[in-house]
């Protein structure tokens, strides 16, 4: 017996010692970063702590070595690190340092100055480079005190710890002032020039999406309307790479048993030799439950092919190959090879191929799609099709799979333009401990269909954001929609005028200001050219209403109505005068008992009144001013350029009336 103590004492020292060398080892590995927001030319934000943060040698001490003031913190068991540090009095640019177990990073050309976040969907998104007046300016922009940092677009299921990397901070000047957003860089550069300080702009935004994305979990409990994807939310506690990797790790059995055991992976129908007799023709979308096929109650694989030439003329050294939503599963080949899977029907089954791999002419594509539950097939909105899409395709039966020993893959299943929460949690909640002046936003496009909703979501959202942020009254700045599409003949209701109301319903909340854009959009284009006047009107409102400087930013706005006889009196509200700029005012519709409305006529009595008539109307009731997606040309303006507000007098139901969230049903 005491052989064996003294025998398993030994072992259990080297295991020990085995261990001990290994987490050793480990640590090591463990090299000093930081959060990808800092990174040298960054502005921070003056007159607030500093919390900087990252990763390092668990146990192991960091400096940080601020001027002639030195810090020090460590880093936890898991590696994390984080440091409030406060702000110094610096006009000039300087270096900030950081020293961890034989690391050590140093970022140069630091400045401090007033940080803003601009979010939101493409107009917000769109860079400078996207225009034909942007390119110009990369070649005379000189301005080194606008500096831009771009979060990576991502999406996540949890609050994520940090951005992912990918991009550092920039100088808005020559070639990589075509990266940063164009609304941003315009408010910046009228901001800049009048306060004298660096401006630092955080651009973190995403073509095509709603609000819901963009909110948080604890803005989705104040309302019903998400009660069914709160549950889901809540009842998941994994991160978008620790459910990738789960699959990666099942995958590792799953293919073999599940995905890729059938006839038609063991018959190869992918190669392009494949005699189609038995396919049968189709036309996409196809969903095969529904088509009255004979598959009804069917699950299991269904093969699609189609045959595609290569775009006369086409340069480019990569070919999109875009079949939008399979469900629930896809593997696509070209030519008979694999170029791909896609899983889940909210993702996109989309793949960039090199150009060496397409054929001039009869390129071959064959898609396989599974499907354990539910309705299978291939899916999109006629919006949203291609010519690939809408091409002649052929399908076949596969094998069917026991949808009761079947084994369903858990993945990251979610729409990216509407998923509520899935935004955010990657690319806001990571910036919520970092300093901000404010925030502007540009978005609203994607919620038109759900105008009048907004009314209640937008302010509740604001509220939440400066929540988020520790600051109860964080300036939040946003842009009133843009006209779009050609100007009507005759009055319409308008989602586009419901939304453009509800976004001015926010200004009752403090803090908060709005640009008028109703004048500078397009028929043809629904992203507005002049940035330049979208960003001045930004500029204005925060000139106003955060620096306290004597400018107007306030666009005119409705005050009363009064009606005398057949005649609608309106007051404007104006910091100045309004002019007209032509011979007679459009925009304005006149309605009585029966609610239908009319163009009117109008008339400028002074800088603040206006006379509405119509002769179709004998007894006006209500007014109704630029209500409409492109109401035309707008020319009631005050002397700084700011246009009348659109305004309804009216509390008719919209056309956008009940409309709400709802997790599977899509409003256009």
């Amino acid at each position: 017996m005491h052989v064996y103590n003294k025998k398993m004492k030994k072992l259990f020292f080297l295991l020990s010692s085995v261990l001990l060398l290994t987490d050793c080892i480990a640590a090591k590995t463990q090299t000093l970063t930081l959060s990808p927001v800092f990174s040298s030319h960054m502005v921070i934000q003056r007159d607030e702590n500093v919390l900087f943060r990252g990763l390092a040698t668990p146990g192991k001490p960091i400096q940080i070595k601020w001027g002639r003031i030195k810090y020090k913190t460590s880093a936890l068991k898991d590696g994390r690190w984080q440091k409030f540090v406060p702000p110094i009095k610096q006009k000039d640019a300087f270096n900030i340092s950081f020293i961890s177990n034989g690391d050590t990073i140093v970022l140069k050309d630091v400045w401090m100055g007033d940080v803003w976040l601009c979010s939101g969907q493409s107009n917000m998104e769109f860079q400078v480079g996207n225009f034909k007046w942007g390119n110009e300016e990369a070649k005379t922009a000189t301005n080194t005190n606008i500096r831009f940092y771009s979060v990576p677009n991502r999406l996540d299921l949890v609050p994520a710890k940090d951005v992912v990397e990918g991009e550092s901070w920039k100088l808005a000047c020559g070639e990589d002032l075509k990266q940063v957003s164009a609304t941003a860089y315009c408010f910046a550069k009228s901001l800049q020039s009048e306060i004298g300080v660096p401006i630092g702009l955080i651009c973190s935004d995403w073509s095509g999406t709603m609000l819901e994305p963009w909110m948080s979990r604890d803005m989705l409990r104040q309302f019903p309307r998400y009660k069914e994807v709160l549950a889901q939310l809540d009842g998941n506690t994994e991160s978008r790479d620790e459910i990738n990797a789960n699959l990666t790790k099942l995958r590792g059995t799953w293919d073999s048993a599940y995905f890729y055991n059938e006839t038609g992976i063991k018959e190869q129908w992918y190669q392009p030799d494949t005699i189609l007799e038995g396919w049968k023709p189709v036309k996409l979308p196809f969903m095969w439950q529904t088509a009255h096929v004979g598959l009804d109650h069917f699950f299991g694989t269904v093969w699609f092919k189609s045959r595609f030439d290569l775009p006369t003329n086409y340069r480019g050294k990569t070919f999109r190959i875009y079949l939008a939503q399979a469900k629930d599963y896809s593997t696509v080949w070209l030519n008979g090879e694999k170029i791909g899977d896609a899983f889940g029907d909210k993702n996109t089954t989309d793949f960039w191929v090199p150009i060496s791999k397409i054929k001039e002419k009869g390129n071959e594509l064959t898609v396989r799609v599974m499907s354990g539950k539910g309705n299978g097939g291939i899916e999109f909105h006629p919006m949203w099709g291609s010519d690939l899409l809408r091409g002649d395709w052929w399908y076949k039966v596969g094998q069917a799979v026991d949808t009761a020993t079947f084994v369903y893959p858990k993945i990251m299943n979610i729409d990216t333009y509407s998923h509520p929460t899935a935004i955010y949690n990657a690319m806001i909640a990571p910036l919520c401990t970092v300093g901000i002046k404010g925030i502007i936003w540009y978005q609203g496009e994607s919620n038109a269909p759900r105008g009048i909703e907004y009314k209640d979501v937008f302010p509740a959202f604001i509220t939440d954001w400066r929540a988020q942020f520790g600051k109860p009254l964080l300036p939040f700045f946003f842009v009133q929609l843009a006209n779009m599409d050609p100007v009507q003949d005759k009055p319409v209701e308008s989602d586009w005028a419901e939304l453009r109301e509800a976004q001015s319903k926010a200004l009752k909340l403090p803090a908060t200001g709005m640009a008028v854009a109703i004048d500078l959009g397009g028929a043809n284009n629904i992203h507005p050219q002049n940035k330049q006047e979208v960003g001045r009107r930004l500029a204005l409102n925060v000139l106003e209403k955060v620096y306290g400087k004597p400018v107007n930013g306030t666009a005119p706005t409705f005050e009363s109505l009064k009606i005398e006889n057949q005649k609608a009196l309106i007051r404007i509200k104006s910091a100045t005068s309004l002019e007209l700029r032509g011979t007679s005012i459009n925009g304005f519709e006149l309605a009585g008992a029966d609610r239908v409305y009319y163009k009117a006529q109008a008339r400028l009595i002074d800088g603040s009144k206006i006379e509405v008539t119509c002769d179709k109307v004998e007894k006006p009731l209500t007014v109704r001013y630029d209500w409409s997606k492109n109401p035309g040309e707008t020319n009631l303006y005050d002397r700084g350029n700011l246009p009348l507000v659109p305004f309804r007098t009216d509390t008719f139901p919209g056309v956008t009336e009940g409309r709400i969230y709802d997790l599977h049903k899509f409003y256009l």
